[in-house]
């Protein structure tokens, strides 16, 4: 708590503006063409609900991103959220976890090049977040980045950067 990880995710996903360079595979991230913003899938701590059915709330009314919700409403186990939303929009009757699944949903749908997860799968099961991290580990074209406080999905990994507060 307090080392800079959503900082840093702030800034990977273009929500933060920085001063310096950072370089990634020796190219400057703001000049690489490898990272494009918009290809950039990126999944807050706190994910906001649109009014409206879920296929509206996953494409935030972009027809362009229908083709592909059935296949991830299925890979992020959201078929459960479809009836709640439909019957009654009421945040309060969406779960944590929900909400989560919403957001990474979202962030598939734009087929990403990178995948920034900052702490999205919290409020999830340990069942349903291991089943979700294999659905996004299927994709090997894309760059999957997570923040946690546990290290238990390692697996999932290629390399461990831990932060810590600098008094």
């Amino acid at each position: 708590s307090g080392s800079g990880k959503s900082t840093i995710l702030d800034i990977l996903s273009g929500h933060q503006e920085y001063e310096g360079e950072i370089i990634i595979d020796g190219k400057s991230f703001r000049k690489s063409i490898a990272f494009q913003i918009e290809r950039i899938g990126y999944v807050p701590q706190k994910v906001h609900l649109i009014k409206g059915i879920l296929k509206d709330n996953l494409s935030l009314y972009n027809s362009n991103r229908y083709h592909k919700i059935d296949q991830v409403i299925s890979g992020t186990s959201l078929g459960d959220l479809d009836k709640v939303l439909q019957d009654n929009y009421d945040s309060d009757k969406i779960s944590g976890g929900q909400r989560q699944r919403v957001g990474i949903a979202r962030a598939l749908l734009i087929d990403p090049q990178l995948i920034i997860l900052d702490e999205s799968t919290s409020a999830l099961d340990h069942q349903l977040e291991e089943e979700i991290l294999k659905y996004l580990k299927l994709n090997k074209d894309v760059t999957l980045i997570m923040t946690t406080h546990s290290s238990k999905f390692m697996k999932y990994f290629d390399r461990e950067i831990s932060f810590k507060k600098n008094n």
